[in-house]
């Protein structure tokens, strides 16, 4: 695994107070929980949203009754930090130019 992958699942590990392979292995920490970004480069660079990995993954030890208490304020706040997220909205192919005023004019007479 190279050693941009290492340092990715290090900083995601200190975020889910997981130091240790016991639960969560590297491998499946990279594969599972940390993809591309491709909304948002940081500025270091990065395209990975760990915070949102974070989240998800704390989201996951609630399920399982870990702490819930803590593990729920975990992910409000790791939720509350990964970058947002937005959709691209497309204008229907069968709507005109009209505008509303001159639709309401319309509707009204």
């Amino acid at each position: 695994m190279a050693e941009y992958c290492v340092d990715l699942v290090a900083q995601l590990r200190r975020k889910i107070n997981e130091p240790t392979e016991n639960k969560y292995t590297t491998t499946v920490l990279f594969n599972d929980y940390i993809y591309p970004n491709v909304i948002y480069s940081g500025e270091d660079g990065s395209a990975y949203d760990l915070d949102a990995a974070a989240a998800v993954i704390w989201a996951d030890k609630v399920s399982l009754q870990q702490n819930t208490e803590y593990a729920i304020n975990m992910v409000k706040y790791f939720s509350s930090k990964r970058v947002p997220r937005t959709s691209e909205w497309e204008k229907d192919p069968e709507e005109d130019d009209t505008e509303f005023d001159e639709v309401d004019y319309i509707i009204n007479e």
